[in-house]
């Protein structure tokens, strides 16, 4: 078997193609999100340029352009710090997943004994979501279908309202469902075509459930089918899920145990979905040691369901007040309790296991998110936008908030592109709340 390479994926010219500035704003999102909302924008671009500047003398690969201009892949960028010694690791990235992950809790809490993120109150927010589509010419006359998620309302989630931002001369026919929102319009001239939804509702962090109802038999053989997707149950997976167990009988604590294997012996990062085997691709996160949140959820899941455990992958947003970002995540079932959901952040959250206040942070528990899929029934892909062989997404700070944009890495293409805008209660749009502390732990690093 040969050996893994050392940053998970694959690295090569194919991939590097992406301009030096987009990858400096990746960056700042990543690391410096908190400094630009308190006003610190430039000093923030200054601190990631140097900051990248000092990874490529440290081994970092880049290619570069006809006209001499270096180009990046963004896996490999996230990667190289995830495996390297450089300080950003742990005090810019992990320091600001914890500083926006406590944000919401009064007074000053400790990121090194926090807060259950279940003792957080009901919350009302409003989210602003506006998705450029690259549609496909059509006959003229002809209708396409967009699609836009929405918000699911369970107990952790109600009160949920909605409207459509559509351009003022659109025809539009809509259709909701779970999970989204269907928009037929006419075939629009230009190659690209905007909408947006504006939603809000209250997330409530703390909501129990009384004691559900028995899985029925039809869900119990949905969540542990052997495949689905990115899901895949195979020999391997079911042999290593033996292994982890061992003797324990409790589902609860053989989900924390799958979790664990994934903070304890893998590593988070991004992924190039086109090096996955689709009759196993979650034997490749296995074979390279890496995973991102969405291939990382999926191995729990399969490990659940190689135990008899249902479980299933589900994705939405964070709710943070200084960026707002796609995730994966997943709920198993269990008997008298229902589904409760854990996620992969924890590696980070905890650096790979060595802070134990963090490993379990979210066994069980999270904090406030918008969740828009419920796997593999209620999911919102658009129809009519069609995914490259070869692609990647660079997200940014737009001013009062998060945009991200999927490219065709072969062509330059547009694929989508997303605009986020979290308001928190009656706040104005754009309005920051420091999380505690924040002063003092967002300074420039030390270069």
């Amino acid at each position: 078997m040969s050996i893994p390479p050392p940053l998970g994926i694959r690295p090569g010219a194919r991939y590097r193609v992406v301009d030096e500035a987009r990858i400096v704003e990746m960056l700042v999102l990543i690391g410096w999100a908190i400094d630009v909302r308190l006003g610190r924008r430039e000093q923030a671009r200054r601190d990631a340029a140097a900051t990248l500047e000092r990874w490529i003398r440290s081994g970092l690969a880049h290619g570069r352009s006809p006209s001499g201009e270096r180009l990046f892949d963004p896996a490999e960028v996230s990667n190289f710090f995830r495996r390297s010694p450089d300080p950003f690791y742990a005090e810019r990235f992990v320091a600001q997943g914890r500083a926006l992950a406590l944000a919401f809790h009064p007074g000053a809490a400790p990121p090194d004994a926090p807060p259950s993120p279940d003792t957080l109150p009901p919350e009302r927010f409003s989210v602003t979501h506006s998705r450029e589509f690259a549609v496909p010419r059509a006959a003229p006359g002809a209708r396409v279908l967009l699609r836009l998620p929405l918000p699911i309302e369970d107990g952790a989630l109600r009160d949920l309202r909605f409207e459509l931002l559509a351009p003022p001369d659109a025809d539009a026919e809509i259709a909701v469902a779970p999970g989204r929102l269907d928009v037929r319009i006419a075939a629009p001239a230009a190659p690209t075509t905007t909408l947006g939804v504006r939603t809000s509702f209250v997330s409530d962090p703390a909501h129990r459930s009384a004691a559900p109802d028995p899985l029925s038999d039809a869900d119990r053989e949905l969540y542990t089918r052997p495949a689905e997707g990115v899901v895949r149950t195979t020999p391997r997976i079911r042999a290593l899920a033996g292994e982890i167990a061992g003797r324990e009988r409790d589902p609860f604590a053989v989900v924390c145990r799958f979790v664990d294997y994934l903070t304890d012996r893998m590593t988070c990062g991004v992924v190039h979905y086109d090096e996955l085997d689709p009759s196993a691709p979650t034997d490749w996160a296995l074979d390279t040691g890496w995973f991102d949140c969405q291939l990382g959820s999926a191995l729990v899941v399969a490990m659940c369901r190689a135990r008899g455990i249902p479980a299933r992958l589900v994705a939405g947003n964070l709710i943070m007040p200084a960026t707002a970002s796609g995730h994966f995540w997943l709920e198993a079932w269990l008997e008298g309790r229902g589904w409760l959901p854990f996620d992969t952040i924890v590696g980070d959250l905890s650096r790979r296991g060595r802070d134990p206040a963090w490993r379990g942070y979210f066994a069980g528990k999270l904090d406030y998110r918008m969740k828009t899929q419920v796997l593999p029934r209620t999911f919102n892909l658009s129809p009519s936008v069609r995914f490259p062989a070869v692609w990647h997404t660079i997200a940014r700070i737009d001013g009062d908030g998060a945009a991200s944009a999927t490219w065709d890495s072969a062509t330059g293409a547009l694929v989508y592109r997303d605009r986020i805008v979290v308001q928190r209660g009656d706040e104005p749009p754009g309005a920051f709340v420091p999380p505690a502390g924040a002063a003092a732990s967002t300074n420039a690093m030390p270069l």
